[in-house]
């Protein structure tokens, strides 16, 4: 959608669940470059405070910040609560809380607050923002998902499951919520250039140095470019992606058959993220290696 429709159709302001850094900073100064005056929640108000003056000094817009911990139960609620009396027109829930590693070694807590985080939350704030956009007859609703969530990812199958969720609840609300010109997508993100991707690389090169491998740095698209890339396309279906690339690799991963997909994703993770599957013990571990599985 363009920089001059984008306010006019949608409204004043844009609520971005989870902006302090990376792709959601990036969400939030999207929004910011189109002339919406700009909410942004996360954990840390330091960051977001760092944020929105950004905002107001690049773009002279009017912005507002505040705390939110999307694992907790009451989080939609109180999003809800700090942005009342603000004409929400845009609602980008980019927040997610992802604890990698087998299922059965992550503690049962962490796996809660994924569901919470990622399903439970997002589908209450879906609630209240879309009856309230339905009888305003506008609006914007972007969920963001995961290519976790495409077809299953083993050793991050809660995070997956939800994030599945969550591009299926987005798609589900496209198909009502147009009968109320209120737009709603469910939004793919692939490998995104953010500071906790560094790590993450850091971590990889330095594992499959151990391991006496090369290591190729995955392909990653910027914050910038990835908010760009789905703005201007909102409005335009169900279901959106943060580059071309990673459209392409969604359609790949539904070609190719199921066993084959599934198990890419898991052995992609097997070897990438080991760090994560210690957590509790090595009860687990002791196991797989009896069994000859090895050891992770």
């Amino acid at each position: 959608m363009s920089m001059e429709n984008f306010k006019q159709k949608y409204g004043e302001w844009a609520l971005v669940v989870g902006a302090s850094t990376g792709l959601g900073a990036a969400w939030a100064e999207e929004c910011a470059k189109r002339g919406s005056n700009v909410v942004i929640c996360a954990r840390r108000l330091e960051k977001l405070q760092e944020v929105s003056a950004s905002l107001r000094e690049r773009y002279g817009i009017q912005t507002k910040e505040f705390v939110v911990d999307i694992s907790h139960e009451d989080a939609a609620q109180t999003i809800v609560d700090n942005i009342e009396g603000l004409d929400i027109g845009v609602c980008v829930y980019n927040a997610a809380i992802e604890h990698v590693g087998f299922f059965i070694k992550v503690a049962e807590e962490r796996h809660k607050e994924q569901l919470v985080g990622n399903a439970q939350v997002p589908m209450e704030l879906c609630w209240h923002l879309c009856r309230d956009m339905a009888r305003k007859h506008r609006g914007l609703i972007l969920l963001c998902s995961s290519m976790a969530g495409t077809v299953g990812c083993g050793n991050n199958a809660v995070y997956g499951g939800v994030k599945s969720f969550e591009l299926i609840l987005a798609k589900g609300l496209w198909y009502e919520m147009r009968k109320y010109g209120v737009d709603v997508a469910g939004v793919t993100v692939g490998a995104i250039a953010t500071p906790e991707f560094a790590r993450v690389q850091e971590e990889q090169a330095k594992a499959a140095a151990e391991r006496g491998e090369k290591y190729k740095p995955a392909k990653a698209t910027t914050p910038a470019d990835a908010a760009a890339y789905v703005m201007e396309r909102a409005g335009k279906g169900p279901h959106l992606f943060t580059s071309r690339g990673d459209a392409t690799l969604d359609k790949l991963m539904h070609i190719l058959p199921l066993k084959t997909a599934v198990t890419m994703m898991g052995g992609a993770m097997d070897k990438n993220f080991s760090q994560g599957y210690d957590l509790l013990d090595d009860e687990f571990t002791e196991i797989a290696r009896q069994r000859g599985k090895g050891a992770r």
